[in-house]
């Protein structure tokens, strides 16, 4: 159990350091960041592609991860084009196995029971959260249309 109990402490100080560094870095940084943004869309977007293409091909040398870098690049676009945010598509694509993980878990620890979803506090502080926030955005799409 100590061991444990190390491992988190040690964590701990390691996520505020990191925070504490990146708070230096965006105070001092701030006027190199704003000149960023202010950079012409025509030279920034190559850099970023070229930037991107070398990153995809860096981690595996492998040129298949390029094309379908390139083959999620333009699905992105398509979502553009049709009026679709692609933002929630990411987040499901990159949070979805982590949910099926974890859900398949829990039900093996409950042995297929779902009230394991509703038997502490904070879980159900969260689905009452996620149902408010879902009653939020209807509501909100509802007096647009009204």
């Amino acid at each position: 159990m100590q061991v444990y109990e190390h491992a988190a402490g040690v964590i701990f100080i390691g996520i505020m350091a990191s925070s504490l560094i990146m708070l230096v870095l965006a105070k001092f940084g701030m006027k190199a960041f704003i000149k960023v943004s202010g950079i012409k869309d025509s030279i920034l977007f190559p850099i970023v592609f070229v930037v991107c293409v070398f990153g995809t091909y860096a981690v595996n040398s492998r040129l298949f991860d390029v094309f379908i870098m390139l083959g999620f690049g333009l699905v992105g676009f398509g979502m553009r084009l049709v009026k679709l945010p692609p933002e929630p598509f990411l987040i499901g694509f990159i949070l979805s196995p982590l949910f099926e993980n974890n859900l398949r878990r829990s039900l093996r620890m409950s042995s297929g029971d779902f009230s394991i979803f509703f038997s502490s506090p904070i879980s159900i502080l969260f689905i009452i959260f996620t149902f408010f926030s879902i009653f939020i955005i209807i509501r909100r799409k509802y007096k647009k249309l009204v």
